[in-house]
């Protein structure tokens, strides 16, 4: 049974005359015993007991809030490599868009020029790896004096002492722009290449000289 506890007035007399305790303070006095352990009352070892609870669910609590601690710092360690591994691929997606874009975009005109009549070879080495465009795309032509009959110019490839045929480029009769072509498909040319053309048919054209003849390569 809880037994409340309310004291009396301070003017209440603690003993009547008999020496006994007045009922007033009897009844808190009995209040007071009952809740510090009645007759064994609370002993040395409950209260370190009590104590070495309380630490131990502090001990515990310190440990979670470490543990959280941790995890949250593992948690923003691998959202900030996260994001250092996202814009390393962001800079390298623009540096490979822009390598293509200038790819795409920027050539390197090679010239080839016959003074007089065309009798003999022009040669262009090629010091770095660049691609001939199929069919000889972008291709640009002119004779300071047109041919006066149908002259065909090849191009070859000279490669480790090997020559091939890449393709021919035939003069219309006295016109100084106009030709047509029969290329092949695209060619990777290397360091150490070169490209030579000459005048396969016609060359004695007597009408024919000062051709120029240039061919846009790209970046490979």
């Amino acid at each position: 049974m809880k037994i409340g506890i309310s004291l009396p007035p301070a003017t209440t007399a603690l003993v009547d005359a008999d020496g006994l305790i007045e009922q007033a303070w009897y009844q808190p006095l009995l209040a007071f015993f009952n809740r510090t352990g009645g007759a064994a009352g609370i002993s040395s070892s409950d209260v370190q007991s009590t104590a070495n609870s309380a630490s131990s669910t502090a001990v515990v609590a310190t440990n979670t809030a470490s543990a959280a601690t941790v995890t949250a710092n593992s948690a923003t360690t691998a959202a900030a490599t996260a994001q250092a591994t996202a814009t390393e691929a962001l800079i390298a997606a623009i540096a490979a868009k822009a390598e293509a874009v200038i790819k795409a975009e920027f050539s390197l005109p090679i010239s080839f020029f016959f003074p007089g009549s065309p009798l003999g070879t022009v040669y262009v080495p090629i010091v770095q790896p660049l691609i001939l465009p199929a069919n000889f795309q972008g291709m640009a032509l002119y004779c300071g004096s047109p041919c006066s009959s149908e002259v065909m110019f090849e191009l070859d490839l000279i490669r480790g002492g090997g020559t091939t045929a890449i393709g021919t480029i035939t003069l219309a009769d006295g016109n100084p722009t106009s030709r047509s072509v029969s290329g092949s498909p695209a060619v990777a040319l290397q360091g150490g290449d070169v490209l030579a053309l000459f005048a396969a048919i016609g060359a004695t054209d007597i009408s024919l000289a000062n051709v120029a003849v240039s061919f846009p390569l790209q970046l490979a």
